[in-house]
């Protein structure tokens, strides 16, 4: 990030967005303005470029790879593409880092919904996420007025929320509206 934060060829506001996620890569904190602390578990979880760690160049790389296949299938879905964003990117290390406990969890320390952060254990979590289609597919089978909102939230709408999170009867289809918006 920080080379990022010393590019000339960005604009001022880009080499800021990655000025604030290259330190809250070090320190654990956003903005000490609104955000006072770390996460309780930020030290113990968070190895900054470590072998190990979400932060390390390899796994840097293998999240670009993942990248390009989560593009291929939104363009495949008929949605844009995703873009990099520093903060998003630092937050999804910091958060990846977090499931070293045991166990895949959303930390939701930084605010994230659950429609806005997808996680998967194994080496194919964007078919893990797509498996999910069907499931949308039927949900929509068993209520028809959630056709709209597969690749937009409708968080009001109760179904909707029971669609997505598989509860009340529906299937867990969350992953892959959450993928493809």
């Amino acid at each position: 990030m920080d080379f990022i934060a010393n590019n000339p060829s960005l604009t001022s506001a880009q080499r800021q967005e990655a000025q604030k996620a290259a330190n809250l890569l070090r320190t654990g904190i956003i903005d000490d303005q609104v955000q006072k602390v770390a996460p309780s578990w930020f030290n113990t979880y968070v190895n900054l470029g470590g072998k190990n760690d979400a932060t390390s160049s390899a796994n840097i790389q293998t999240s670009l790879q993942s990248l390009e296949r989560v593009n291929k299938e939104r363009t495949t879905a008929g949605v844009r593409s995703l873009k990099i964003s520093p903060i998003s990117t630092a937050i999804s290390m910091i958060d990846a880092d977090y499931q070293k406990q045991g166990f895949l969890n959303h930390p939701k320390f930084y605010g994230y919904r659950q429609n806005l952060e997808n996680l998967s254990a194994g080496s194919e979590a964007i078919s893990n996420w797509m498996s999910e289609q069907e499931d949308w597919q039927w949900n929509v089978k068993k209520n028809p007025s959630l056709a709209p909102y597969e690749f937009s939230p409708n968080w009001q709408d109760p179904a909707y929320t029971q669609a997505v999170l598989g509860s009340n009867g529906y299937r867990t289809a969350g992953h892959y509206t959450n993928f493809s918006k």
